[in-house]
């Protein structure tokens, strides 16, 4: 099979062409962090160190045709391990660092979901309100409410696989989208189900509640993140890109011509496009505070976080069955592997150029984070986190690379 050349970007969760599903609702809320807890005693297996990890990440990016990638593993009572490998840009052989920047795709749900719950503490906004209430044109919108755009289970069409919209943007990557657009665009396709009766995730329900954020704050969507999240944790290197002057990565992001195994340096599509959904910027260390801060809860009262961590579990259509061991799961613009009391909630990113995964693991305190330059077929961004997992916290995700290997589970 070959990969296109230079393929359309969409931040999407976790891997391409998740569909709509029947979902089961099962509570899980985060336990308290423990650093005591052990996922890790398994038959006398020890975690990996960071010379084990480094072979890890080195051997998984030779097999999966990953340009660089950067790692990180903090667990309590273990060593750190920052972890780096091949290039950030493959034509100068420039190697990879650790605080490269990289486009991080959906972890901006994250972002902007947080800001939005922060609005429901301040009485500013509520779950249960209408999006009548901020945009009474579009259809249906008396029966959507906000916590359903960010549990994806309103309904809307994703505006992102519109046919029309991805051939404009595969012919000019460069084009900016007015967000009003992005949304009329999702309104003018029929839904995927009604509000509440299904989950199915979409790109349209994030860019719908930043233009919430922005009618009810008056400010940019990128000041708010800002001024409410990346200014009081510190993080320096994380940002969403106000216009493509700003949209640069230190990273170079790539595409895989499966023909002849070369990379191919894939432009980035203008931030406008995937905006509240998925155009944010950051780094490893950037990352590894605003996970902590996502998995604990600290920027949102015990109240909401309880409310958010009321995962979804999800069944999607046509995906390997490696993806579908790993227990995904769907919260309040969160996501969750493994099932409690292993779980690992946090988010996880692709663009066809970048991908990243991002989660904590309450039950032992610990963080773990995998960022690539690429997201080729082979390299699913799923498997490269559970890859590293089952190394750095063995009892992680049993079974699932050994699933991965067979020819039937990438078929």
């Amino acid at each position: 099979m070959r990969r296109p050349a230079i393929a359309v970007a969409f931040a999407a969760v976790a891997l391409a062409g998740c569909g709509s599903s029947t979902t089961e609702a099962t509570q899980s809320p985060s336990p308290s962090p423990s650093p005591s807890a052990s996922v890790s005693a398994f038959a006398g297996q020890q975690p990996a160190d960071a010379a084990q990890l480094q072979e890890v990440v080195d051997t998984y990016g030779k097999e999966h045709f990953l340009p660089g990638s950067v790692v990180g593993v903090w667990r309590p009572g273990q060593p750190d391990a920052v972890i780096t490998s091949g290039y950030s840009n493959v034509a100068d052989k420039t190697p990879m660092k650790a605080d490269d920047t990289f486009i991080i795709a959906s972890d901006t749900k994250s972002f902007v979901g947080t800001v939005a719950l922060q609005l429901v503490e301040e009485g500013k906004l509520s779950l249960d309100s209408k999006l009548s209430e901020f945009l009474p044109d579009f259809p249906n919108a008396e029966n959507i409410t906000v916590e359903q755009l960010l549990n994806m289970t309103s309904g809307i069409y994703d505006y992102s696989t519109d046919p029309k919209v991805v051939a404009k943007l595969g012919k000019n990557p460069a084009k900016v989208w007015p967000h009003e657009r992005l949304v009329a665009i999702a309104g003018k396709n029929p839904p995927y189900f009604a509000p509440g009766t299904g989950w199915h995730y979409s790109n349209s329900n994030t860019v719908i509640i930043g233009l919430i954020i922005e009618k009810v704050t008056g400010n940019p969507l990128e000041k708010e993140i800002a001024t409410r999240i990346t200014e009081p944790l510190g993080l320096k290197n994380t940002f969403l890109p106000a216009d493509a002057s700003q949209n640069k990565t230190t990273a170079t992001g790539y595409n895989l011509d499966e023909d002849n195994g070369t990379f191919l340096e894939s432009p980035n599509v203008d931030p406008s496009f995937l905006w509240a959904a998925g155009a944010m910027i950051s780094n490893l260390p950037d990352l590894k505070i605003w996970a902590e801060a996502l998995g604990t809860g600290k920027m949102i009262t015990p109240e909401l976080q309880a409310q958010r961590t009321q995962f979804q579990t999800i069944t999607l259509d046509g995906v390997p069955p490696f993806y579908a061991a790993m227990d995904p799961g769907y919260g309040l613009a969160m996501e969750r592997y493994q099932l409690p009391p292993n779980e690992f909630i946090g988010h996880s990113g692709k663009t066809s150029n970048f991908n990243t995964q991002m989660y904590y693991q309450p039950s032992t305190g610990s963080v773990l984070i995998t960022l690539a330059n690429t997201d080729t077929v082979a390299g699913y961004g799923p498997l490269f986190f559970a890859t590293v997992a089952q190394s750095a916290i063995p009892g992680s995700f049993p079974g699932v690379v050994e699933m991965a290997a067979s020819p039937a589970a990438t078929s």
